[in-house]
């Protein structure tokens, strides 16, 4: 599991894996601005969202998964050192596992400034080290195993005040560096779009790439942890686990655990190779991912939702259904994107776009234009249905994950078009559908 996840204001909120199916890694251009309309709309949309959104997240968690949604979201109540230090402990620990010699170290995609960085793909031993760690500590009495989920306001709001001062750091630090590694934003640069966007387009400290580390280890890592502490307080509060919050927090962890275990395919996206690392993209991998996409389980424990034995397997067969496009899908494209002459695609339909590139055009490919998105939006259906139909809050996340994937899809194609031309032109007149068979 977090994709990808372009600059989109809200979908670079939320971590998803990518797909302009070509069977060779591109070497890139310098970024040119992500934001080419109107210039007064984009600055004020960004400003607008800075603000809003770290404020909409303490609503979500206060108003509709409190006991009553009366607390005051005052800073008084807000702030709390030991969260605080929780949180700034989280990374810095995170930090350390990253730099350990375990797994293995792979390079990146050609960047835009023309380099292949170093990573350590060590991920999902980070998980399971940070998971072994933390139970220690619970099983000697060290830490409550439902803090997470007692001081979730408090944990936020200390990731919002780190969010912001590292966002600082990155804006400051982006002077000392060579300016052929910024992002371009040319006549439309102003404060507002370089401190919110981000102006280095590959931050790193020392050997920690800062975007790669953030969108998996924090964003994806801290989502894992917090819906172990929410499952906890379920089992404290109703002594079992209810079959709505257990189908919720298998499905997750299966969906994060994916993506920490095939973590190298994510150094493939628009992400790691075009964008930047400001605001909106630090305040979504610390923030936003880890304690919105875990509203579902925080609705289950407050609202305990009863399924029938019938339910229970409807869902599954959703999320299989789900989850198997999905990891099929992204498994093809990688493979393709690696090794074209793979035996495996040796019977395979593709189509020559005179650049020594090809697009595949069979199986998973030749159905639909993104049918890994189809699969991720199956997925998230599949885990807000246990939460019933009786508030809009369990559905967010689907809802905003459609939009962004539908926008990601547009922007992957017009990028597809502009290198591709006609190739691109026959593939899409051979796959008519972007994400939704004969809808869309």
């Amino acid at each position: 599991m977090m994709s990808d996840h372009s600059q989109n204001q809200v979908s670079s909120l939320l971590r998803k894996k990518q797909a302009c199916l070509v069977s060779e890694e591109t070497d890139q251009t310098p970024a040119a601005s992500p934001l080419e309309k109107d210039d007064r709309f984009s600055t004020l949309h960004l400003a607008v969202l800075c603000v809003c959104l770290p404020g909409l997240v303490l609503y979500l968690l206060n108003k509709y998964v409190a006991e009553d949604g009366s607390q005051q979201l005052a800073v008084a109540t807000l702030w709390d050192l030991n969260s605080f230090l929780i949180l700034v402990g989280f990374v810095l620990f995170q930090a350390a596992l990253y730099l350990l010699p375990i797994g293995k170290i792979v390079k990146g995609k050609r960047i835009a400034t023309g380099e292949r960085d170093d990573y350590c793909i060590n991920g999902f031993y980070a998980f399971l080290i940070t998971v072994v760690v933390l139970g220690g500590l619970w099983f000697f009495d060290l830490v409550d195993v439902t803090i997470g989920h007692d001081k979730c306001l408090q944990l936020a709001f200390s990731g919002i005040l780190v969010s912001l001062f590292l966002s600082i750091v990155w804006f400051l630090k982006s002077f000392t560096i060579p300016k052929e590694q910024l992002m371009n934003y040319r006549k439309k640069r102003n404060f507002v779009q370089e401190f919110c966007m981000g102006r280095e387009l590959n931050p790193k400290f020392g050997k920690l790439n800062i975007k790669f580390f953030s969108m998996l280890r924090i964003a994806f890592i801290g989502w894992a942890l917090f819906i172990l502490t929410i499952l906890a307080e379920g089992v404290e509060r109703n002594g079992r686990v209810s079959p709505a919050l257990g189908l919720v927090v298998v499905f997750q962890l299966f969906y994060i655990l994916d993506a920490l275990y095939d973590e190298e395919s994510i150094l493939f996206t628009k992400e790691i190779v075009n964008d930047t690392f400001g605001y909106i993209m630090t305040f979504g991998e610390m923030v936003w991912i880890p304690f919105t996409s875990s509203l579902q389980a925080l609705y289950l424990v407050h609202h305990p939702q009863e399924l029938s034995y019938l339910q229970v397997a409807i869902i599954i067969v959703i999320y299989a259904v789900g989850i198997f496009i999905y990891c099929h899908s992204n498994k093809q494209k990688n493979n393709f994107r690696r090794d074209p002459q793979d035996v495996a695609f040796t019977n395979l339909e593709t189509i020559d776009t005179g650049t020594g590139k090809k697009l595949l055009v069979s199986e998973w490919w030749g159905w639909l234009r993104h049918p890994n998105y189809l699969g991720d939006i199956i997925v998230h259906l599949a885990w807000s249905l246990p939460c019933g139909f009786s508030h809009i809050i369990p559905y967010l996340q689907l809802l905003l994950c459609v939009r962004m994937l539908i926008k990601r899809a547009t922007e992957i194609e017009e990028d597809c078009h502009g290198r591709y031309g006609a190739a691109w032109e026959e593939y899409c007149r051979r796959v008519k559908y972007q994400i939704f068979p004969h809808i869309y």
